[in-house]
């Protein structure tokens, strides 16, 4: 026997069966990470990215010519039970909607899109807690209009809610636990609901069970989606705790300690501002804010449930964990947007608004770029 082929066959069993090991035995993340694309999609000349949205390793990119691009998670088809079906593999390639030819914003839930197209709402993907919006609970993979919204100025979406800024700074939400009464039996709402007590939002954003608004004044008011699933709700009855401030009919509150506000932002279930001062406020619920030591001036912020990531003013990114300080995203230099999902992947959009780049935490030296051209 020849050792020198023996030794070599021996080497590609062991290669092969560590590969085999890692992608049976390895994280989901790190095996998802290792398919990500070497050649980036291109756009057409002269086409820029807008906004990005991101919820749940699904991102979508509104472009400069209305269209929408989704990647990632992405549903291709809906049971004969009504659950969405989704392919074998995650999609790295950006699959345009071509049912969407003009739009002006767009909100990523975990397993619904949203977009907004000549001031109605248009939603496809998951309905089933009434998250399109379009009065039934039967899901889509191809967009169908929201009812009764034709001033639609932003859209928000959390985990499997909706919400809408109208143009003249109402709100309207739509979806799990978005009944306007409090009803445990039925809390969700096929159609969108207005948000009480809000007649002057400028934005709005929505984390998983809750919704925030900058209002004219520049402060900023609160209201919580969810029904009977944190501390302050008992056996259908408020408790005596601070908890209390949220009203039995989800009334927004003040955020107390926030004004002067510059940018507002959701991250997984709880919320920031950045304020004029050049400092970050975060708070989750009814809590007081708390001031965000491991940064000081940002331009915004995202993250998800284990990690948090700033964009800077000067266009770079710091990302941290409870495992590590802040750390500068190498190859990341001029962004202008960013955007994370409720686990572990982020993504920013560069200067020219041409490059999407997009990382795990766990890959924070080495973004891959999605989408990219000159």
């Amino acid at each position: 026997m020849n050792i020198k082929r023996f030794l070599l066959g021996i080497g590609l069993v062991l290669v092969l069966g560590v590969w085999l090991m890692c992608a049976l035995f390895l994280p989901s993340t790190t095996v998802l990470a290792s398919h990500l694309p070497p050649i980036p999609e291109i756009l057409p000349k002269g086409v820029v990215v807008k906004d990005i949205a991101m919820a749940a390793f699904n991102p979508c990119i509104l472009l400069s010519n209305g269209k929408v691009q989704c990647w990632g998670r992405i549903p291709v088809g809906v049971s004969k039970t009504g659950e969405l079906q989704f392919p074998e593999y995650i999609q790295f390639t950006p699959i345009t909607v071509h049912e969407i030819e003009a739009a002006t914003d767009i909100a990523v839930g975990t397993e619904h899109f949203c977009a907004i197209e000549g001031g109605t709402v248009q939603c496809w993907g998951s309905n089933s807690m009434g998250q399109l919006g379009n009065g039934t609970k039967v899901s889509s993979i191809t967009p169908v209009t929201v009812l009764g919204i034709t001033t639609a100025k932003a859209v928000a979406a959390g985990g499997d809610n909706t919400c809408v800024l109208l143009m003249d700074g109402m709100v309207k939400c739509w979806g799990a636990r978005a009944g306007k009464d409090v009803d445990l039996t039925n809390p969700d709402s096929l159609v969108p609901v207005a948000v009480p007590e809000i007649t002057d939002a400028l934005s709005i954003v929505v984390g998983l069970d809750d919704g925030c608004a900058l209002l004219s004044n520049n402060t900023v008011k609160c209201w919580r989606n969810i029904i009977g699933k944190h501390d302050g709700f008992l056996d259908g009855k408020w408790s005596k705790d601070k908890s209390e401030r949220w009203s039995q009919e989800s009334k927004p509150i003040i955020i107390t300690g926030i004004t002067s506000v510059k940018g507002l932002f959701s991250i997984y279930d709880y919320f920031c501002a950045s304020l004029k001062i050049g400092r970050t406020k975060c708070w989750h619920g009814d809590e007081d804010p708390v001031m965000v030591e491991e940064i000081s001036s940002v331009k915004a912020i995202a993250g998800g449930y284990r990690h948090t990531c700033a964009l800077l003013p000067n266009g770079t990114v710091k990302c941290w964990t409870e495992q590590f300080s802040p750390k500068i995203v190498s190859g990341v230099a001029s962004a202008v947007d960013i955007i994370a999902d409720r686990s572990d992947l982020t993504c920013v959009v560069m200067s020219k608004g041409r490059t999407v780049k997009c990382w795990m935490i766990q890959e924070i030296d080495a973004p891959t770029t999605i989408v990219g051209g000159p």
